[in-house]
């Protein structure tokens, strides 16, 4: 009877021992597949942030040059304001 049951019990450990084998090469492929997905996409976020900031530095001459039309219109205005007897409170 001890014989039986201690064959059975190799017979369920070794089918036990192939699943969680079975299980840790699936998730050894997963992992895998998940880290190469995030280096790819760690290259799209490089790539993106890369155009983003040349696209800032890109703008900051417009800005720059809108601020400084900005202040002359305002300046302008202001003229005319005080030309026509207007006083600020």
């Amino acid at each position: 009877m001890k014989a039986d049951l201690e064959s059975r019990l190799k017979v369920v450990l070794s089918g036990k021992y192939r699943l969680l084998e079975r299980d840790a090469a699936k998730t050894a492929i997963d992992l895998n597949l998940a880290a190469a997905e995030f280096k790819g996409l760690g290259g799209q976020v490089a790539e993106q942030e890369q155009a983003h900031e040349q696209a800032q530095a890109d703008a900051m001459p417009r800005r720059a040059a809108d601020r400084g039309a900005h202040a002359a219109l305002r300046n302008q205005r202001g003229s005319r304001a005080t030309a026509a007897g207007w006083r600020p409170r």
